[in-house]
């Protein structure tokens, strides 16, 4: 296996800039994921990784060893895709076996690893049938299946449970990060889903604007965004902001907007006293606290089963809480505080420091 280096890559697509100066490291038999809005860039990260695209500065290393001018077909790394790609005219044991055959190995070697990999997918009963009788996540085994018998010492993919009915994706979850960890191959998972991105990776990468934002493990970038994208991209239903003033009084600073007055300990906010801020807190860091002069007036309540999503007006902006409480009516009044929250200054950037309760 190998672990890959972006130095300093760069790449335009006509007069847009794609990348710029993006560097970061995927280590031997890591799995990064990478998640970013659409058009952020992630599928061309892979094909730069694959060789199908040239950067127009920087350099991709392989074990150190730099891959910029090495051929897609030399460099053995293997790609799935959100479509499922598999020759229509074969059956999965011959889709499976052809990168095998364009090895030119030996029959019975090929027969081995692919009676092999068709065993470890659970595709045996469909061994034989063409790709249009199989469901989709059965074609994506089968790709995932073609991918690995060449034993690949880079695996790429490109949101590949996309298409997947919701009620499968999370064992195809669990299937995608039991064939990694057991082959040990280093892996680079673009997606747009917060979620997928977070129950994969061991660590994750957060595009944006043509920057790497934030990469870290995906806990530590859920809990510490460094910086407003982060935090308003990570997370679902995404975090809360509510724009307030930095004020100072009673020995500290104060975060205010009309209905609204958060104390802050935050070294940093000396200098935005008088200017705008954020406060970004996350749904399930919105409770119900008696006593509160924080009000929120319930506009809308989503039940979702084990809990339930409200939204509520709250200082003049909108503010959703994840509650397993008894619900509240459209219309009424709860009296509210935030368990934490993150305060990011008017460049986006957060500050370091602490939210106190709501006075």
């Amino acid at each position: 296996m190998a672990d890959i280096a972006l130095n300093e890559v760069s790449f335009r697509h006509g007069e847009q800039v794609v990348f710029d100066d993006v560097s970061f490291a995927v280590s031997d038999g890591e799995l990064l994921t990478v998640i970013g809005p659409s058009g952020s860039g992630k599928t061309t990260l892979l094909r730069l990784l694959a060789g199908l695209e040239q950067p127009d500065r920087g350099s991709i290393m392989f074990d150190g060893e730099p891959v910029n001018d090495t051929p897609p077909g030399e460099r053995n790394v293997a790609m799935a895709f959100q479509e499922a790609v598999l020759y229509p005219h074969w059956n999965i044991t011959r889709n499976v076996g052809f990168p095998l055959r364009l090895r030119k190995l030996a029959p019975a070697e090929i027969k081995r690893r692919v009676d092999a990999e068709v065993r470890a997918r659970s595709l045996q009963p469909v061994a034989a049938v063409m790709p249009r009788q199989l469901s989709e996540g059965q074609r994506h085994l089968a790709q995932i299946a073609r991918a690995m018998v060449r034993v690949p010492v880079v695996f790429l993919m490109d949101e590949p449970l996309a298409n997947i009915e919701p009620s499968h994706r999370q064992a195809m979850r669990h299937e995608l990060k039991t064939i990694q960890r057991g082959y040990g191959v280093t892996t680079v998972y673009a997606t747009n889903d917060p979620e997928e991105a977070m129950a994969l990776g061991d660590r994750m990468a957060v595009l944006g604007e043509g920057v790497i934002q934030q990469i870290g493990p995906p806990m530590k970038v859920y809990d510490i965004p460094l910086n407003r994208f982060v935090a308003g991209f990570v997370g679902s239903p995404s975090m809360n902001f509510i724009e307030v003033t930095v004020t100072r009084g009673d020995g500290g600073f104060w975060l205010e907007r009309a209905g609204l007055r958060v104390r802050a300990w935050m070294p940093d906010l000396e200098r935005y006293v008088g200017r705008a801020v954020a406060i970004g807190v996350r749904p399930e860091d919105v409770v119900v606290e008696e006593g509160s002069r924080t009000v929120g007036i319930v506009s809308s309540i989503e039940e979702l089963g084990a809990h339930r999503l409200v939204t509520m007006d709250v200082a003049g902006g909108q503010v959703v809480m994840r509650s397993q409480g008894a619900a509240a009516a459209p219309g009424s009044n709860l009296p509210l505080a935030f368990l934490k929250g993150h305060v990011f200054g008017g460049d986006g950037v957060a500050l370091p420091g602490e939210l106190g309760h709501s006075d």
